[in-house]
């Protein structure tokens, strides 16, 4: 039997629309062994119209969010402008470009949004097919008595730091996770059949945690259900059930949505809601940090790095400098010798794996093509320190490659003139 929580099937609200299909896939093709405890339903009920709205604020934050850093940007082009003597049309070509970004992140997310959008409460996809999918496997509620028992033990379990629900002792309504509890019991009881309960809900008072890990359900939970339903009880999250279904069922479930059912949890519990998806946030980064969309933020910072070395290299001592007419970088030679290919990239240096994403497609997009025989190597110059992993993942593009860190000092200026000197002397 495969009971699932209601946080499981609100969270069907927070997915984009693809991996919430995937999921109702899997839903669909173990609809026989589903079934939902009353309380469940109950939940559900209550705060479905709560869970459209919190996802849809979401794109409203990020709006505000937009809009706050277009205005922040937009002052420090302007500060820039002024330190530097910019001339007012390449001022205004930089804030276009900014613009133009933005606007382009607003009409993605809106596609998002758009596609979201359908599971308002006028049209509603998601409680269709559950409608549909959970035809004839919710439980009956409990009868008065029932009722007030189960919420009199709850009370006790809470005051007593038991499991399950005395995590959520704070809250209103802090019976829920035991009514939903003991409705599943009394099914397997009559079932006896072995319980899942998939759940998103990842407290200690249904897990044993073992340094954060969740490793199962508590022994006291799994041996109060042996002890009243004779059946072996386990517990998993969404992401889990996924992974399982996939290695099990053959359900074939890709890894964006497995991804994206860790993301929700993650994001509920560590920012205490639910965050906009990691598609969105993806996006977001690529549109500002990556100079495919010329404008964004991190297309200005790397624009004023660009410049920066590029005034450096004209001061090396014997220095020939050419800057290349796709603006790709420069071609550089010391006193006549092998010309040297030199590249630069300001990284958005927020997160490693965001790092890693970067040079990646930098790597790809302006490493890869490089094939001219003419020239003696590729030095690239960067505002941050590349691992070792990631340096060796890019030097397949280029055999003579050297990285320099460059901040302005003076050691960083003698570090690119030794690192020119080794391309040229290996030729």
């Amino acid at each position: 039997m495969i009971a699932l929580d209601a946080n499981v099937l609100l969270n069907l609200y927070r997915y984009l629309p693809s991996a919430r299909d995937e999921l109702f896939k899997v839903l669909e093709k173990l609809q026989d062994n589903l079934w939902i405890p009353h309380q469940v339903g109950l939940e559900f009920s209550r705060r479905r119209l709560s869970a459209i709205r919190d996802h849809e604020s979401t794109f409203d934050a990020l709006n505000a969010h937009l809009d706050a850093s277009l205005q922040t940007t937009t002052s420090q082009i302007n500060a820039f402008a002024n330190r530097v003597s910019l001339d007012p049309s390449t001022k205004a070509h930089l804030t276009t470009q900014l613009e133009g970004a933005v606007k382009s992140i607003r009409d993605e997310i809106e596609k998002i949004k758009s596609g979201i959008r359908k599971a308002g409460v006028s049209e509603d996809p998601v409680i269709g097919r559950l409608d549909v999918l959970l035809e004839n496997k919710i439980g009956q509620a409990l009868d008065k008595k029932e009722l007030e028992s189960a919420v009199a033990e709850a009370a006790r379990r809470a005051e007593s730091n038991l499991p399950p629900g005395y995590k959520d002792k704070k809250k209103d309504d802090s019976t829920g996770d035991y009514v939903l509890w003991h409705q599943l019991i009394l099914q397997a009881s009559k079932r006896r059949v072995p319980v899942l309960l998939v759940t998103d809900d990842v407290k200690e008072d249904w897990w044993r945690k073992d340094q954060g890990r969740a490793l199962g359900p508590r022994p006291e939970l799994y041996e109060e259900m042996v002890e009243k339903a004779e059946v072996p009880f386990l517990i998993m999250t969404t992401s889990s059930f996924l992974r399982s279904a996939n290695k099990y069922v053959d359900a074939a479930v890709s890894v964006a949505t497995i991804e994206a059912a860790q993301e929700v949890v993650t994001n509920y519990y560590e920012r205490g809601s639910s965050s906009i998806s990691r598609e969105v946030e993806s996006l977001i980064s690529q549109l500002e940090a990556d100079l495919a969309y010329p404008g964004g933020r991190g297309a200005i910072q790397h624009m004023v790095f660009a410049r920066e070395v590029h005034a450096l290299l004209c001061e090396l001592p014997g220095a020939t400098v050419e800057r290349l007419d796709n603006g790709s970088g420069f071609v550089v030679s010391l006193n006549d010798q092998f010309p040297v290919f030199v590249v630069t990239k300001f990284f958005d240096t927020s997160s490693q794996k965001l790092l890693r994403s970067q040079l990646r497609r930098f790597a790809e997009r302006k490493l890869n093509p490089f094939t001219s025989q003419s020239l003696a190597g590729v030095l690239l110059v960067t505002n941050v320190e590349i691992p070792k992993s990631a340096r060796e993942e890019i030097s397949v593009y280029m055999d003579n490659l050297e990285i320099v860190v460059w901040d302005g000092d003076s050691g960083g200026t003698l570090n690119i003139i030794n690192a020119l000197r080794r391309i040229e002397e290996s030729t």
